[in-house]
C-alpha cells in the first residue's frame, strides 16, 4: 500500500532515492534544457538506409526509468508538480523520438523505444491516479500531453520504412 519498490543496491525509500538521484540533477536539467530545443538531428548521411545515425537507446530508455522512478517517488511524497515535471520531461524525451514534423519514427526500433517510454509515461499517471495525488491543474496537463499520443501509426511507419530499407538494402 503506497510505496514502490526500487532496486539498487537495496531496497530505499521514496525519500532515499530522491536523496540518492541529487547527484544526477546537473545532468537532468541539461537533458531538460536540450529537451526544449524545437529541433535537432545527428550528423550523417540519412539518404543510405541502415546507415542513419542512431541514438543511444539504451541510455535513453535508462534515464526514462529513472525519471519515472522519479516522478512516484514524489507521487509517494505527496508532490504532484515535482512529478508532472519528471513525467513531462518523459514525455519530451518520448518525442525526440519521433521525426519532425511528420511525428514519425524513423525506424523500428526508435518505435519500440518510443513506446516503451510511453508505457513508462503511463505507469506513473496510473500510479498518481491510484493515490489520488494528481490535482486538476496537473490532470489538465496530462491530458493535454496524451493528447498527442499516436503510437500506432508511428509504429506502423517504421515497419513500412523497415520494408523499404531491406528492399533498398
Amino acid at each position: 500500500g503506497n510505496q514502490f519498490e526500487i532496486i539498487l543496491e537495496k531496497t530505499t525509500s521514496a525519500s532515499g532515492y530522491l536523496e540518492w538521484s541529487k547527484a544526477v540533477q546537473e545532468e537532468v536539467e541539461m537533458v531538460a534544457t536540450a529537451l526544449q530545443r524545437p529541433e535537432a538531428r545527428m550528423e550523417g548521411d540519412y539518404r543510405v538506409p541502415f546507415s542513419v545515425p542512431i541514438a543511444n537507446f539504451v541510455a535513453i530508455r535508462s534515464f526514462a526509468q529513472m525519471l519515472g522512478q522519479q516522478a512516484q517517488c514524489y507521487l509517494l511524497a505527496g508532490k504532484p508538480e515535482e512529478a508532472l515535471a519528471r513525467v513531462t520531461l518523459m514525455q519530451r524525451i518520448q518525442a525526440m523520438l519521433e521525426s519532425a514534423p511528420a511525428g514519425k519514427s524513423k525506424t523500428l526500433v526508435e518505435a519500440m523505444i518510443n513506446v516503451a517510454i510511453k508505457g513508462l509515461y503511463v505507469a506513473v499517471i496510473r500510479d498518481g491516479l491510484r493515490l489520488g495525488v494528481w490535482r486538476d491543474a496537473e490532470l489538465a496537463t496530462l491530458g493535454e500531453q496524451l493528447r498527442t499520443v499516436h503510437l500506432l501509426p508511428s509504429v506502423n511507419e517504421a515497419f513500412n520504412a523497415e520494408l523499404v530499407g531491406m528492399t533498398h538494402l
